[in-house]
């Protein structure tokens, strides 16, 4: 059994981090977040999150340095509104940050199955999981009869591909394809 436990405290320089959210339309105030690019792990549950003023614009204070994904990101009935930069926190306060909202988009497809036993394609879902912080989940849709597929609202963001079977074995995507060329693995 632990009984004892020793750390230091070390004293480290905090910066201000300012800046103005950008809408192309009038609504609710987006979330601002600044998480860590390498350590996200030890930043789950100390994300920064930023209240915005009407105007748009916000505060974060008690930024250590470091390298951080800064992300914004607001919904309403037209869709899902997201801006992403990377910046660098070094020992000086950062003013007038630009996060300008960008809507998401219809990504399309279409499904072949390589294997020997039939698929209903009506069964498949697809899924794209971000493989970097998003303030929401993934998104998914069902496959139609012949195989394509729509998925609206898409934030950009670098996406894991997922396809799955209702009430089977497990699929697995064997490969992807954007504009006739197969796009990599990079896991």
């Amino acid at each position: 059994m632990l009984t004892i436990i020793d750390f230091k405290l070390r004293r480290m320089r905090t910066v201000r981090i300012q800046g103005k959210v950008i809408s192309p339309t009038q609504g609710d105030r987006a979330m601002v977040m600044l998480t860590s690019q390498t350590d996200f792990v030890s930043m789950a549950g100390r994300a920064m999150a930023s209240a915005q003023d009407p105007d748009g614009t916000f505060e974060l204070r008690g930024v250590t340095p470091g390298n951080y994904n800064f992300v914004a990101q607001r919904g309403d009935q037209n869709g899902q509104y997201m801006a992403r930069i990377s910046i660098n926190v070094g020992n000086t306060n950062i003013e007038d940050v630009e996060l300008v909202l960008r809507p998401g988009v219809t990504v399309t497809g279409a499904i072949r199955e390589d294997g020997e036993a039939p698929v209903p394609m009506t069964q498949v879902m697809v899924t794209l999981q971000p493989k970097k912080f998003s303030l929401v989940g993934g998104t998914s849709s069902g496959a139609n009869a012949d195989g394509t597929f729509s998925i609206p609202n898409v934030s950009p963001n670098t996406y894991r591909v997922v396809a799955s079977v209702r009430g089977a074995q497990p699929a697995f995507v064997k490969s992807v394809l954007a504009c006739d060329q197969e796009l990599p693995d990079s896991e």
